[in-house]
């Protein structure tokens, strides 16, 4: 299992956007019923990220390394197609050219699958 990931934000008068590579696992932690799973999730985060600054014309990039973990709900519609929701909360570490920093990373998804049989 693996995620790619781009995230873009601003904070008053800064911006952020990164792109992350996040290869992990899935494992399968309770099945209620034939058609819902609940998985947790680990990830190792491979990352770069840019902040930039408009009013002190600066900017700051770097590569970053992290690892998150969480769980998803998937339903399954048809034995080769289902719907997830997952929850992650990740911590990144940051190399920027200015000064290195680590943050917390929220992740919300919604997505669908094709399981191959």
């Amino acid at each position: 299992m693996g995620n790619i990931d781009y995230e873009k934000g601003f904070f008053d008068k800064s911006g952020f956007w990164c792109i992350n590579f996040m290869p992990g696992i899935e494992a399968a932690l309770w099945q209620p019923t034939r058609w819902l799973y609940l998985h947790g999730t680990a990830n190792a985060i491979v990352g770069y990220d840019r902040w930039d600054n408009l009013d002190m014309q600066k900017s700051s990039d770097g590569a970053s390394l992290g690892v998150a973990l969480g769980f998803n709900l998937e339903f399954y519609a048809l034995p080769q197609l289902s719907f997830t929701l997952a929850a992650q909360q990740g911590w990144k570490y940051s190399f920027l050219n200015t000064q290195n920093t680590h943050y917390f990373c929220p992740l919300f998804t919604a997505g669908l699958r094709y399981n191959i049989q």
